[in-house]
């Protein structure tokens, strides 16, 4: 339910998730999640949720501020 909320609500606008579209985590959630549908990162990252931290560990994050 909750990847069903994130993933088709808040990073595809499929559906209004309310105010929790302005929670600093969940933008980034977001933003992380519109890097694994380009080709910068090789699909990196792939865990909707951990996206952020993914990033991180493949040198992604000056990419991802650019994206919030």
């Amino acid at each position: 339910m909750a990847y069903m909320f994130v993933h088709d609500g808040l990073v595809h606008k499929r559906f209004s998730v309310g105010p929790i579209a302005n929670v600093p985590y969940f933008r980034r959630v977001a933003a992380a999640h519109k890097l694994h549908h380009s080709d910068k990162f090789d699909g990196v990252p792939y865990g909707l949720f951990l996206g952020p931290k993914e990033l991180e560990e493949v040198g992604g994050l000056e990419e991802l501020e650019k994206e919030i």
